[in-house]
């Protein structure tokens, strides 16, 4: 059953679908984790970037037998060592029929994110979401910022006029007053986009910080110092190299399994968190 075209949904329908809430902005987050590190020579026909979006969802990938043959599936854990460590996990599957044995605890290596980031950054678009709608409500008050002050039971005829220009329909009510006195008064909204987009940014900001990502645009509007933007590189360096140590321990670990397995970061990624460095270090290595 396909849905219907948007020209016939109602209007609280296509309402709906024009609003930017959280879930559109977890998906939104979900591609730029995935984007970060590339899964070469896996299971046939498997996207390079589906092992990503397994640990961006659930926090856990390993190795499940699926329909004949070895794939890679998130999961969730079972059990735990002293250390955190999963003892065993259970595999999720996001399609409709569920392979046989799925449903069973499953040993072996896996990558495991104590915490999942689809959890850690929900809340974040959640509030982010909120200042998109907050901003979309103000630019609404500043371009309509009138009532009508009349006397109480009298009819009086707004009539609107205006002409599309690139899809949109600037509108224009004019008053037409017979028997009534009626007058527009101004609601004195004011300007508050530019404190909504800078939280926008630094909510963006914080969510690719914990992805490892840097936002050189946000952290340059900051203000922040030499040595703040140094340890900023350095901290967003460390977290991506654990993150892809973990990977790649694990694709040796599997190599019984799914040989050629291997995971690259994407490019330039790696780069960016080592381009700041003290003038001093520069020298030094000159030398």
């Amino acid at each position: 059953m396909t849905d219907r075209p948007l020209s016939i949904n109602t209007k609280g329908q296509r309402r709906e679908a024009e609003e930017l809430g959280a879930y559109d902005l977890v998906n939104h987050y979900e591609d730029v984790f995935s984007a970060r590190f590339r899964w070469l020579r896996g299971p046939e026909g498997m996207p390079v970037d589906w092992p990503e979006r397994m640990l961006f969802r659930y926090g856990l990938l390993g190795t499940a037998e699926a329909f004949g043959s070895m794939q890679l599936a998130g999961g969730s854990v079972g059990l735990t060592g002293i250390y955190g460590q999963p003892l065993n996990w259970f595999p999720k599957c996001d399609g409709v029929q569920i392979p046989d044995g799925w449903l069973q605890a499953h040993d072996g290596p896996t990558v495991h994110i104590p915490n999942v980031p689809q959890d850690e950054i929900e809340p974040l678009c959640e509030l982010m979401a909120d200042a998109w709608r907050c901003m979309k409500t103000n630019i609404m008050g500043m371009s309509q910022p009138v009532i009508i002050q009349g006397t109480v039971g009298a009819e009086l005829n707004v009539k609107e006029c205006g002409q599309a220009v690139d899809g949109y329909k600037p509108r224009i009510f004019t008053l037409d007053r017979a028997s009534m006195d009626a007058k527009a008064l101004d609601l004195g909204a004011k300007d508050h986009t530019e404190s909504l987009i800078k939280t926008i940014n630094d909510i963006d900001c914080e969510i690719l910080a914990r992805f490892g990502i840097k936002s050189a645009g946000t952290e340059k509007a900051s203000g922040v110092s030499p040595e703040e933007t140094l340890s900023i590189a350095q901290e967003l360096r460390l977290r991506l190299e654990r993150d892809l140590e973990i990977r790649r321990r694990f694709c040796e670990e599997v190599q019984d399994v799914l040989p050629g397995l291997r995971v690259e970061p994407a490019p330039g990624l790696m780069d960016d968190a080592a381009k700041t460095r003290p003038d001093k270090e520069e020298d030094d290595n000159e030398e």
